[in-house]
Formats: C-alpha cells, structure tokens, sequence
C-alpha cells in the first residue's frame, strides 16, 4: 500500500510508541494526581516530561501552559467558545478548516460574535489593519492548509495582532512536526499528535500565553485531583482546562512521536517532504488535464492538490485505491471556506495527496504512473 493521505491522518507512526504503550499497559494502567502510590506518581512524572518536551518543541513560556486535550477541534472550541463574549468580532484566514468555522457560525447564529474572512493576498502580506473594527478582539489563522499546503507566516500576523490588540490564535493541525513554531508569538497554539507529530488519533492540546487562560473560560468542568473541596473549577493551568480523566496512553505516545521528530531534525523532516512534493508537481504537469491547485503562495508544506479537467475526482481515487492500490482523499476536507477561495467548492473539492517522511521517491513516481494511466 502507498498511503499518502498524511494530511487526514500519519502511518506509519513514529517508531517507539508500541514499546512505549506496550510499558504503560503492563505496567502503570492507572490515573495521575487521583492515587497516593508510588506507581500513580511515576506514570504523573511521565505526563510531566512530555509537557516538557512539548514546551520544549513549540518554545512555551512554561510547563504548565502545555494543556492536553482530545486534539485541535477540542482545542480550538476552547479558545473559541470560551474566549469570546457578547459583541466581539473575529478575524479569520481563508484557509480555516470546519473546527474553526462551525463554533464560530454556531456563535454568529446565536447572536453572540460576528466575523470577517481576510482576503487571501492579504492574509499572505500581513495586511489585517482594514479589517479591524472597535469590537474586533482575535485573529484566528489556519497555519498550513490541509488542502493546498500553503503556509501562512504566523510569525509576521502574531507582531501584526500584538500592535493591535488582538489575542492570536493558530491551527497548528498540518503544521507541528514539519515546520518550526515559536509559541512565544502566539496566544493560543492548537496542536494534535496524529498528524504531523506520528502519534495517535484522539489526543492534542494547546500551547496558551500566560494571562490569556484568565480570559478564556473552561468547556468542560469535573474533577481534576485538585482543589477538590470546591464546587469550582480551579483558575490556574493546565488544570482549569483539564477535567476529567485525561487520555495517559494517548499522551505516552504523543511524547514518542516529538521524541522522534526531535532525533530526525524537523528540517530533515521538511526537506523531505518538501522534495517529495516538488517531484510529485513535476511529474504531474506532464499529464494532460491535471491542474494543481494553490493559493499561489511561496511556502508550503508536503500537501498537493489536483484538479482534473473532465474525469470525476472520486471515480480516479476510488481507481488509484482499487487498481493501484494508493491511499488519497477526496472532497473538500473539512474546509469548505478554503474551496470557495480556490473555485473549487461548485466542483465538489479536490484530489489530495499528503506526504509523510516515511514516503519515498519511488512512491511518487509509481503514483505518477497511475495517473497517466488513469488521465
């Protein structure tokens, strides 16, 4: 099997997790900060390390700013749902995936926020300041984009929110694991592990600035181990955001994918990618009635989508599934905002090929055959 739709999720995963998971299972199945022995304290102190290295991977403020959760859609709804009141506006990429646009249109419904969509040249300049309204409070970017792989430069919007005010936001879905990200710019970075960072579906977190988790108020509310004499949520991190039991086995593993990202160099990760991406182009312009689609920007991650001129997309994925036996995804993938930009939406998406750094050249160019075969 050639499996490239990385972008939805990554296989194979980081090499070390089943041992890892293998460890916990047999030998510290149990809850953190619930159990007064000793073997509850080693798997809390396990916990502890991975919100250390992943401080360590996005250049947190803090330990305790590391705040799990069940992956960027629970992540983001925080921020959203959480951070924003009656009467603020919102400033949005193009390029945002449903976990962003549904809460907000859920809010926008109830009369609660309004928002505005940043035309696409000037998401890519930095160019936000017309868009500012009094009641503008946040500006919400999708770093990469799961369909096209442009990359927004959050560095240069995170100096532009700062001069204005404005608390910012990232979707760092298709981004963590191939490109570097200082969370130091940043006011509340979304992450998932199973993506990028060649871990397991079902666990993420956020990376939140000190003194923006006072503005933002806690979804889900339960037992957290402390404090646990008031009815109350506690008001500090990462507890306030971390009811209930946590996912332990999920968060073991998340730990071993940075540690292999680490051990490769996210560089050496990106390079690849990136090669593999500008080969699969190049053989694709070859074939006649392709088009790749993009925003036209000058950065990208390992994410390529087609168009074809006249042959429906979902028939030539269900062929390259069935005749060649090649894993791709069709459809608007969760980004609906994102093909309206791109024209693509009336047409029903796209054809998407995502890249990991398990992929090889070899891959691409067998998947390039099937195309010419295919087109």
């Amino acid at each position: 099997m050639i499996y490239f739709d990385n972008s939805s999720t990554s296989f194979p995963k980081a090499p070390g997790i089943q041992k890892a998971l293998d460890e916990y299972i047999n030998n510290y199945p149990f809850n953190i900060s619930r159990g007064n022995y000793r073997a509850s304290y080693t798997l809390e102190e396990k916990v502890y390390n991975v919100r250390e290295s992943i401080k360590a991977f996005f250049n947190a403020s803090e330990t305790s700013n590391v705040v799990f959760t069940s992956g960027v859609t629970a992540s983001l709804n925080t921020f959203i749902r959480g951070f924003h009141k009656q009467g603020d506006h919102v400033l949005v990429s193009p390029m945002e995936h449903n976990a962003v646009m549904r809460p907000l249109e859920a809010m926008r419904k109830d009369g609660i926020i309004t928002y505005t969509v940043i035309d696409k040249d000037d998401i890519f300049t930095g160019n936000i300041k017309k868009y500012i309204k009094p009641n503008t409070t946040s500006l919400i970017v999708n770093h990469a984009s799961n369909v096209t792989g442009d990359v927004i430069d959050i560095n240069a919007l995170g100096v532009e929110a700062k001069r204005y005010g404005l608390a910012f936001a990232v979707d760092s879905a298709q981004s963590a694991g191939e490109i570097n990200i200082d969370a130091r710019n940043i006011d509340f970075l979304a992450f998932t592990a199973h993506k990028g960072i060649l871990s397991l579906q079902g666990v993420g977190g956020a990376v939140i600035s000190k003194g923006v988790e006072t503005r933002i108020k806690p979804l889900v509310f339960g037992g957290t181990g402390s404090r646990s004499s008031s009815f109350e949520m506690p008001d500090f991190l990462p507890d306030k955001f971390e009811a209930g039991t946590g996912n332990i086995p999920g968060i073991i593993a998340l730990g071993e994918g940075i540690n292999y990202i680490n051990t490769v160099t996210l560089d050496r990760i990106h390079d690849h990618k990136i090669a593999l991406r500008d080969e699969f182009i190049k053989g694709v312009s070859e074939i006649d009635n392709f088009e790749v689609v993009s925003l036209q920007n000058n950065d990208f991650v390992g994410v390529v989508s087609l168009i074809h001129k006249n042959k429906d997309l979902a028939e030539i994925s269900n062929s390259l599934d069935r005749d060649f036996n090649i894993c791709t995804r069709v459809g608007l993938h969760c980004a609906p905002l994102l093909h309206m930009t791109l024209g693509t939406f009336e047409k029903g998406g796209t054809l998407r090929f995502s890249f990991s750094y398990f992929n090889t050249s070899s891959e691409v160019k067998e998947c390039i055959l099937a195309l010419k075969t295919l087109a």
